[in-house]
């Protein structure tokens, strides 16, 4: 009886910690929007101190996406590799584990550690498939869009965002309208980096970027930055036939 009074007791005791670490795991969320970065970052440290496990990983992770937002890379690196082993231990081959092995990549790559940003997004990407997760699968096949035009590889730049478009198209009501202009768009600078010749596809990956931008954000700065991407595409499809 003693033994299953202690043991009822430390489960208590853990979902309380789970709690108190989520909440304050979510204080420093907003104080992180309010950019009140001190404050966050003093939240996100105690939620580490005071969490098990699953929570301590989600800690972790604002703490690095706190830190990659100030530029302070080599701390972000630190806290989102912890927040991998985390759940690697909490959540082996979850979509959770996938995100976060994203942001991982993110920062590699703002780094030039294009190899290892590589490894990271491939992973998240073979994580996200198995488990079935269209979005995430969408956004590590943007990730490695990204990846491939900084590297100047931008043929497999356009492979990738021609498979994240075809993901992006089947979640139909489930996608963001904006998340399609924008894989449009990467394609279209996809298009634009391997040179003359493709300027057909590259203004029709743009007029879908249009179509896509107008149902949901027509004043918004994406929406002016396609209509000059528009602009720049007929330029050189004039003098193609000039």
């Amino acid at each position: 009886t003693q033994s299953r009074s202690s043991a009822a007791s430390d489960v208590y005791k853990r979902q309380v910690h789970h709690h108190v670490a989520g909440a304050i795991t979510t204080v420093g969320n907003i104080l992180a929007k309010l950019q009140r970065f001190g404050e966050a970052q003093a939240c996100f440290e105690e939620a580490v101190q005071r969490a098990p496990p699953d929570v301590h990983a989600h800690a972790l992770n604002g703490l690095g996406q706190l830190l990659e937002k100030q530029g302070r890379l080599n701390e972000a690196l630190g806290a989102y590799d912890k927040a991998v082993s985390a759940k690697e231990l909490s959540e082996p081959d979850s979509v959770s584990l996938a995100i976060t092995l994203t942001n991982l990549g993110v920062v590699w790559k703002k780094k030039r550690q294009f190899a290892k940003a590589r490894a990271c997004h491939e992973r998240a990407l073979d994580i996200a498939t198995k488990r079935g997760d269209s979005a995430v699968v969408a956004q590590c096949r943007h990730n490695l869009a990204t990846l491939c035009a900084a590297q100047g590889l931008h043929a497999e730049a356009a492979s990738f965002n021609h498979a994240g478009i075809e993901v992006l198209s089947s979640l139909g009501a489930g996608a963001s309208d904006t998340d399609v202009a924008l894989a449009y768009s990467q394609r279209y600078a996809a298009f634009h980096n391997r040179g003359d010749g493709h300027c057909a596809q590259a203004l029709d990956c743009l007029e879908k970027a249009f179509t896509a931008v107008q149902r949901s954000a027509p004043m918004s700065l994406l929406a002016a930055r396609i209509w000059e991407l528009i602009a720049v595409a007929l330029r050189a499809a004039d003098s193609a036939h000039a």
